[in-house]
């Protein structure tokens, strides 16, 4: 396969896997969050709001909630829901991306989850970089992007999760960010979708190429595990199982949506395919 090739599977698969969660899940939150309304156009409202109950679903979905302890009465969910929308808050989930960017570190910074005592009655505590990433993306997803251990990989090319890599990752998207979501977000209403899905297959794109760069190992004890391995080429990383494993999957769904879609979404990854390869996010070691 030629270097073409290759990012157009990349971006299929990122098209396609953003498309198939804004159909199961994405759709559904945003307008529980009061972005969308209930026929799916953005809506006037600045920042999204949301109980602990729609929090929890929506960190369900995304694999967080184990993050965020469910203990005397879900007090941390119900601060960490407060917290979430509070008026200080609103004002910096609308700033630019590099400013909203710290401003998501200093919040993840001062609001800690605090995790039950241990045998000794010791009470931990844990920073949600991550899971708060996500969870302020439906509260304003224009102009945002998530972060996890995988994007992050991708990007920065070593395997870590917590704030340092966050501000990282987010300094390293912001010189070139405005411009190439806007021009995702530009194709994707160019295809009849909402523009909102392009922030998402930004996401998707990064995560199956970060995906791609870790490879089974064997610690001394024997214990499994995924390495990282930034040395990988992008033809490389587009072999390994994992995104194979993407690429089956993501043609599979393309095949059942194309029954009502037609090639809207084979169409749209040509389209954003080069818009993907020339933002400099990733770099090929070859």
């Amino acid at each position: 396969m030629t270097q073409t090739d290759i990012a157009y599977e990349f971006a299929y698969i990122a098209v396609v896997d953003a498309y198939k969660w804004w159909i199961n899940s994405d759709f559904g939150f945003l307008q529980a969050t009061g972005v969308l309304a209930p026929d799916g156009t953005e809506t006037d409202v600045a920042v999204g709001t949301f109980d602990v109950t729609t929090m929890r679903r929506i960190a369900r979905a995304y694999t967080v909630n184990r993050n965020i302890p469910a203990h005397a009465a879900d007090a941390e969910g119900q601060r960490l829901a407060q917290a979430l929308q509070a008026a200080d808050v609103e004002t910096w989930l609308c700033k630019p991306f590099a400013e909203r960017a710290k401003c998501l570190a200093d919040f993840v910074r001062s609001n800690p989850v605090k995790l039950e005592g241990d045998a000794n009655g010791k009470v931990a505590e844990r920073q949600l970089a991550s899971a708060l990433s996500k969870l302020t993306w439906f509260l304003r997803p224009r102009d945002w992007t998530i972060f996890d251990k995988f994007v992050g990989a991708a990007v920065l090319g070593r395997d870590q999760a917590g704030i340092t890599q966050m501000t990282a990752y987010y300094e390293t998207l912001a010189p070139t960010w405005s411009e190439v979501s806007t021009r995702l977000a530009a194709e994707v209403e160019k295809a009849g979708l909402c523009p909102l899905l392009g922030y998402r297959i930004a996401d998707k794109y990064l995560f199956a190429q970060g995906v791609g760069m870790y490879r089974s190992a064997v610690r001394k004890n024997g214990e499994a595990y995924d390495k990282l391995d930034p040395s990988l080429t992008l033809a490389q990383r587009f072999q390994s199982g994992a995104v194979q494993t993407l690429l089956t999957a993501s043609r599979a769904t393309g095949q059942v949506l194309s029954l009502h879609m037609g090639d809207t979404l084979s169409s749209l990854a040509a389209a954003v395919s080069p818009i993907l390869s020339a933002s400099a996010w990733i770099k090929d070691p070859a």
